[in-house]
């Protein structure tokens, strides 16, 4: 035995100097495919990994998000990571979730001594943050161990941005910086990135509450020049100015208005609004999320105009008590969902839209009676969601349908809420019936089932 050891030492040496000479590209590819931790374990393999670690190419994406395990400074692998590769980051994306109260300030400290390093040592190509509504009015967090730091979080943002003048995309979600806050921040990418930069997003980028001297700051959009394409909020652009006043940017850009109605509103455009607009933008899309609070589609009638260039729709009528329904509502219920595809059917959507939504909480009739006649209509919509309450009657005849129907259909989910537990099995033989054979003709299909609690 003793003298086929050094043969097999042999060859097991050899096989690891092979993965160990991996050509760069490969061990690039490899490293893309990973996490940062992994990564990181990748990286301690030997000499040539820990090389490949600091290539740029693994370094050009960068995600930084909060809360994070390690909440000193100083020992966040996060901080260590921006201070050696830092020069290297092209694309930054920048998410917060929920972060307790007692985690607050180090939180924020954190952020903010990353993008103070970064500050010196970037030059981003694009940037997004998302999530930053806790960031909002925090002056000062005080914490008992220590002093309060010298700005907050939105101020820390305006700062960085001021050191970036090469920025390509810059995109805010659901941060609802207040009016001050908010244009100020414009006002410096505009200033900063005037030379540069092509695509702008601010999706719940400011408060509802904002006040009628925001209005001429829209300008400061428009002088970006080189502006391809905008996706805003409905109440940033529209709500405060004058129609005339989005006339004012580049006939090139791809303009996108998103529209989100969480309560009574009676103040929307009307179809000459949408028309002159689509002359200056021809490639204006409108994306609607619409939170209805009654069965009738009234107030979506308002918003919903013919020539409005609705491209996704979500609709949630999620909020009513089912259990006190009486028979009239029941009737009135059939023709609230029948009554928003009619419409959407009247003012010829079917030209524009191409991904919908639908959460309706109360019993729909008949499924397939409901929504085949609007999808045989609708034959550019390309996604197409559905959550509703149990019964789904006559649902098989809407797999039917669309298995011979062939639609330009993509995507399918249908998710079926408060199933009781005896009748789940019946829908779960009905989905895994028809979900693979939609599967096999194209359409990427998914039924979830939920029973009631």
């Amino acid at each position: 035995m003793a003298q086929f050891i050094p043969i097999r030492e042999k060859e097991k040496c050899g096989k690891y100097a092979e993965w160990c000479n991996l050509p760069s590209l490969a061990l690039e590819k490899i490293y893309s495919f990973l996490s940062r931790s992994d990564q990181y374990n990748m990286s301690l393999v030997c000499k040539q990994w820990t090389a490949g670690f600091s290539s740029p190419s693994v370094w050009q994406r960068f995600k930084f998000l909060l809360p994070e395990a390690h909440l000193r400074w100083d020992t966040s692998p996060l901080i260590k990571f921006a201070e050696r590769y830092g020069h290297m980051f092209k694309h930054l994306e920048i998410e917060c979730s929920y972060i307790k109260v007692c985690e607050l300030d180090r939180s924020w400290r954190l952020f903010m001594k990353f993008l103070e390093i970064l500050e010196s040592k970037s030059i981003l190509i694009s940037i997004k943050f998302k999530n930053f509504e806790q960031a909002s009015g925090i002056d000062p967090f005080l914490c008992p161990d220590s002093a309060p730091p010298t700005k907050n979080p939105t101020e820390a943002i305006a700062d960085f941005l001021k050191t970036q003048h090469h920025l390509e995309r810059i995109e805010f979600h659901q941060c609802f910086f207040d009016g001050g806050k908010g244009f100020e921040i414009l006002k410096i990418i505009t200033e900063r990135s005037r030379d540069s930069l092509k695509h702008l997003v601010l999706r719940g980028f400011m408060s509802n509450n904002m006040d009628s001297t925001a209005a001429p700051n829209i300008r400061l959009i428009a002088s970006l020049q080189r502006l391809l394409t905008l996706e805003v909020d409905y109440n940033l652009i529209l709500e405060n100015f004058d129609i005339e006043t989005l006339k004012i940017f580049q006939p090139q850009l791809r303009l996108k208005i998103i529209i989100r109605c969480e309560r009574y509103n009676d103040h929307f455009l009307t179809s000459k609004d949408w028309i002159n607009l689509k002359e200056v933008y021809p490639y204006l899309e409108v994306e609607i999320y619409f939170r209805a609070y009654s069965i009738s589609c009234q107030e979506a009638k308002s918003l919903i105009v013919p020539e409005i260039p609705v491209t996704q729709l979500t609709y949630d009528f999620s909020c009513c008590l089912v259990t006190f329904l009486t028979l009239s509502d029941e009737l009135e219920t059939e023709t609230g969902i029948d009554g928003l595809l009619t419409h959407l059917l009247n003012i010829k959507a079917y030209d524009s839209l191409f991904v919908l939504r639908l959460i309706w909480s109360l019993p729909i009739p008949n499924l397939a009676n409901t929504f085949i006649p609007f999808l045989r209509e609708f034959k550019g919509l390309k996604c197409f969601e559905l959550v509703i309450n149990y019964p789904a009657n006559n649902i098989e005849a809407l797999f039917i349908y669309l298995l011979k129907s062939r639609q330009s259909l993509d995507n399918l989910v249908i998710e079926i809420c408060g199933i009781p537990y005896n009748e789940c099995t019946i829908l779960k033989k009905l989905a895994s019936k028809y979900v693979p054979l939609l599967n096999q003709i194209g359409l990427n299909s998914r039924v979830d089932l939920k029973l009631e609690s």
